[in-house]
């Protein structure tokens, strides 16, 4: 084992815990909407929509700490660190 598989950086574990939430999200939508299809549940139905909207926000989530990530370059002098903020309002909303 390298050094870096036993101590991952906080990047490496910010990506690890937002895909886990990814899929995890994803995998519980799936399940959920088909249940309430099978079932015909509107409840549960509405429970998948509420879930696709946590996994939409888990995908934005991961695009914006890549992003965010990012060393700065000839186009962002200070960084890509602006699109946190942006990120985060548009979670609140």
């Amino acid at each position: 084992m390298t050094k870096a598989q036993i101590n991952p950086s906080r990047q490496e574990l910010q990506s690890r815990a937002i895909k886990v939430s990814i899929y995890g999200s994803g995998l519980l939508f799936l399940i959920i909407a088909a249940v309430g299809v099978m079932t015909d549940s509107v409840t549960l139905l509405l429970d998948a929509a509420t879930n696709s909207v946590i996994f939409a926000v888990a995908l934005l989530t991961h695009f914006s700490v890549q992003k965010v990530h990012r060393p700065p370059d000839h186009r962002y002098n200070f960084g890509y660190t602006k699109y946190e903020p942006f990120t985060v309002v548009i979670q609140s909303s």
